[in-house]
């Protein structure tokens, strides 16, 4: 018993030695290794692996079948896996089967919610629904709402009215103040008050700029006139910019300031009013900026080129009785595709100029041009020319233009049409060319807001003619003494050109002549006006001469009426045929003289006749006043000529029709004049919308039909 007594003890003894030095264990391993240990352990596993291992060829053989065992399982997971995942794919579908099954069959589909009745739909519901949180009324966070200023207080909510907010800030501020004086115990003063009454006052106090309060901009003088105000200005009256430094359109004509005499030019004229062409073009036109203006035909162009022409030149030193000045040319060119346009340009810029003393000559062909060369011999200050016969004048030193810095391209895309642009580059490049503005200049003046305008800039130029004798008298004593030369103030070109439509040979001499210039387009550029009512018979050739008599016994006997033509031939075949039937009629083409050409337009205005046969020399920039029916009796062709053909009628806001007979052999303009009347919302004539000339463009590839074969 004692021995068994005692090996229980060594037995117990034991085991509690064995657990200490197993703890002790434990902790040894539970400290991490040093870093000189982690060494020696990392060079002993390099050494480890470079040192080769040599095998056997049963354990060559184990490790093979241990590595195609682990293949083997591997492969035969995956297997497993994918079997798994198809068998759970065809779970999905066969429950997604069973439901569609119990749908069909046992009538549970989803719960679809009722469509409330129109007499419910605003009613109002009294009882709470599961859904809605009844405790949001009660949560601080909701009852305090946190409304941040903005910019501390000066800032506005889009959306919101203006006044209100303003109102919520003064409120705001007032409580935040007696807030403060309440903390620090400080009274509120009688200024204090007066300061808050203040506040509020301005607070509630309608704003001049408020949307809801504000006026018509036609009730506004020109400086309360807002941002605003002008979008709406240029939106009536179709007018948009291309360019930097805009000045702002005229209204009227006595926001334009003119000189007196040019002021009282328009008064005489009757011009109640300008046109939209007129208001945007005038102001750039006095700020002397370069201008290409886009407008339908009939807007009033000529006087918004004139007038600007005529108050630059205001400013310039008189030429009338001065021979070396005279002898340097005009101040002023303006140049045009055909003679009854300049003519007509002429005419009108004399009776601007009816207050003035200024001279405009016109250089057209079909008159002398030795009489035209003595004319401009003589001095005067404005030139108005077709390109050909100007050149003309330049070769044979008839003409000058050393001071000529401001030049008008009136119907620049005709010129070019008419094959002009030699002749016109020949001109321009006659003038001086260290007068063209220097792009660096330009940038410098649109830098600081643009120039100002030729009404102040160029007047200061123009000096009491007295005044200006005892000045050239004072420097002719001294110009021997070379200190005594001032340099005059330096004028550049101003160039102004009217368009209808940008072609690449004229936007080529935009580039090249023009600095920095300001587009402006009036209304819808390529379309007829809107007063020009159109329609499109379609007729044979030998029905045209029976259809020209029935629109013409709707007219009446003193109504205007002109009748375009493709060839003299047909003119004078159609003016015989009006002179049987009782008509006043009168012809106009190139085969005519330029003194029978004046006399039958100036028969035409006199009401001396009432009908004009004309070809398209009279297509483009005659202003025949109250034009009421233009007929198309052969259609041009070219759209843009059918464009300017119409625009002989329905000129200065009043109403014209427009009728055009389309003949069988004029297919090559079928799609173009379709596409014009769909865009100017005219009627479209049904055989001339289905006709096959009507569907692509001429010259365009035709298009490949379908073909289906029958199955064998």
């Amino acid at each position: 018993m004692a021995e068994d007594a005692q090996r229980d003890e060594d037995g117990v003894f034991a085991n509690h030695q064995a657990s200490e030095d197993q703890a002790l264990g434990s902790e040894r391993r539970a400290q991490p290794l040093s870093l000189e240990q982690l060494l020696k352990k990392r060079e002993a596993e390099k050494a480890a692996q470079a040192r080769p291992v040599f095998l056997s060829k049963e354990e060559r053989q184990a490790a093979a079948l241990a590595r195609r065992a682990e293949e083997v399982a591997a492969r035969r997971a995956q297997l497993e896996r994918e079997i798994a995942a198809a068998a759970h794919k065809d779970e999905i579908e066969r429950r997604r089967e069973l439901e569609l099954i119990k749908q069909q069959y046992l009538g549970a589909g989803p719960e679809r919610k009722k469509a409330p009745k129109a007499t419910e739909r605003f009613k109002f519901v009294f009882d709470w629904d599961a859904k809605e949180d009844t405790s949001r009324d009660l949560n601080p966070l909701y009852q305090t709402l946190h409304d941040a200023p903005l910019l501390f207080g000066r800032g506005f909510r889009a959306g919101i009215d203006r006044r209100e907010q303003r109102k919520a800030a003064a409120g705001h501020e007032a409580e935040l103040l007696r807030a403060s004086r309440s903390r620090t115990g400080a009274a509120a003063s009688a200024e204090d008050r007066r300061q808050e009454a203040r506040r509020a006052a301005e607070a509630d106090r309608y704003e001049g700029k408020d949307m809801s309060t504000d006026a018509h901009w036609s009730e506004k003088r020109r400086e309360e006139m807002t941002e605003r105000d002008w979008r709406i200005f240029r939106e009536d009256f179709s007018i948009s910019y291309k360019g930097s430094n805009v000045p702002m359109p005229l209204r009227s004509w006595e926001e334009a300031g003119f000189p007196d005499p040019v002021r009282r030019a328009v008064e005489r004229a009757g011009y109640a009013k300008p046109s939209p062409i007129q208001m945007a073009a005038i102001p750039l036109g006095l700020q002397q900026r370069d201008v290409i203006g886009i407008a339908e035909t009939g807007s009033g162009k000529t006087a918004a080129f004139v007038l600007p022409m005529l108050v630059y030149i205001l400013g310039l030193p008189p030429m009338r009785g001065r021979p070396e000045v005279e002898a340097e040319g005009p101040y002023a060119v303006v140049l045009a595709p055909t003679r009854e346009l300049a003519l007509q340009i002429e005419e009108e810029t004399r009776a601007l100029a009816h207050y003035t003393d200024f001279r405009a000559v016109s250089v057209v062909g079909g008159q002398s041009i030795e009489e035209q060369g003595f004319q401009l011999r003589k001095g005067c200050e404005i030139v108005v020319a077709t390109p050909g016969r100007l050149v003309d004048c330049l070769a044979r030193s008839y003409a000058v233009l050393n001071q000529c810095n401001y030049v008008v391209l009136d119907e620049a895309d005709r010129m070019i049409d008419m094959g002009f642009e030699p002749q016109v580059v020949g001109v321009l490049d006659a003038m001086p060319s260290s007068n063209l503005r220097p792009v660096e200049e330009e940038e410098e003046e649109e830098a600081e807001g643009g120039g100002g305008s030729a009404v102040e800039k160029a007047m200061s130029l123009r000096k009491d003619d007295n005044d200006e004798k005892d000045d050239r008298d004072a420097k002719a004593n001294s110009m021997d003494s070379p200190s005594a030369t001032i340099k005059p103030p330096t004028i550049y070109r101003t160039t102004t050109m009217f368009s209808a439509t940008m072609p690449p040979a004229v936007e080529r001499l935009a580039r090249k002549y023009l600095r920095r210039p300001t587009v402006i387009n009036i209304g819808a550029t390529g379309k007829a006006a809107a007063t020009v009512t159109q329609r499109v018979l379609m007729l044979k050739d030998n029905e045209k001469a029976q259809a020209l008599e029935r629109e013409l016994e709707t007219m009446g006997e003193e109504q205007r009426i002109i009748v375009f033509v493709n060839t003299k031939r047909q003119c004078d075949a159609v003016a015989r045929t009006l002179d049987a039937l009782g008509y006043r009629s009168t012809l106009l083409h190139g085969g005519k003289t330029q003194d029978q050409r004046e006399e039958s337009i100036k028969g035409f205005r006199e009401e001396r006749y009432n009908v004009l046969v004309a070809t398209d020399v009279a297509g483009r920039g005659i202003d025949v006043p109250n034009v009421a029916l233009v007929i198309n009796y052969d259609m041009p062709h070219s759209i843009e000529a059918y464009t300017h053909r119409i625009g002989r009628t329905g000129r200065a806001g009043r109403k014209g029709a427009a009728v055009t007979f389309l003949a069988p052999g004029d297919t090559e303009v079928y799609y173009d004049l379709k596409k014009f009347l769909e865009d100017s919302g005219a009627p479209v004539p049904s055989q001339l919308a289905h006709h096959e000339a009507a569907k692509q463009k001429p010259g365009a590839a035709p298009r490949r039909e379908a073909i289906q074969y029958a199955k064998k």
